[in-house]
């Protein structure tokens, strides 16, 4: 990670850290992109990217996201305590706190946009976004971080930039 371009998961996690903890993550992704610079791999993974995109899989009925987390756990038990904790919370929110309507929602264009922060010559790098509509033809936003919403009214479609 690039302080100059960041993704949003990646600030708001940084933003809500306390400030001894932020510098350490600072300085453990400092290292992690020195090594990867000298052709160091990593250990690591995505492990947002597997889970967010089974999520959107369920939102739509291609998929059932609890199987998907035994499955994702299956193949890498790196992931058998976070993978249960994001199922969880997602669950909770799509069953339980995100229903307007009963009517099935539909899915729309995604959001992947770059926001300047001029006054500290970076970026903001947003994507994996869900984008919903609706029956009401409402968009809904939800963001992996903790499934946060926005609900947005149909004459937003030209401000849709960020």
């Amino acid at each position: 990670m690039s302080v100059r371009m960041i993704h949003l998961r990646k600030l708001l996690k940084l933003m809500y850290l306390a400030p001894n903890r932020r510098v350490s993550a600072l300085r453990a992704d400092i290292r992690d992109d020195i090594a990867r610079e000298s052709g160091d791999p990593g250990s690591g993974g995505d492990f947002y990217g597997p889970f967010w995109s089974d999520a959107k899989a369920h939102v739509f009925g291609s998929a059932y996201l609890p199987e998907m987390v035994q499955v994702r756990i299956a193949a890498n038990s790196g992931r058998a305590n976070l993978y249960p904790q994001l199922r969880d919370g997602f669950l909770l929110w799509w069953n339980e706190r995100r229903r307007w309507t009963n009517e099935p929602f539909r899915q729309t264009d995604a959001i992947k946009t770059v926001h300047p922060i001029e006054e500290f010559d970076a970026y903001v790098k947003v994507a994996n976004i869900m984008c919903v509509r609706d029956a009401r033809d409402e968009d809904h936003y939800v963001y992996c971080r903790r499934a946060l919403s926005v609900k947005i009214s149909p004459n937003f479609q030209e401000r849709r930039n960020l």
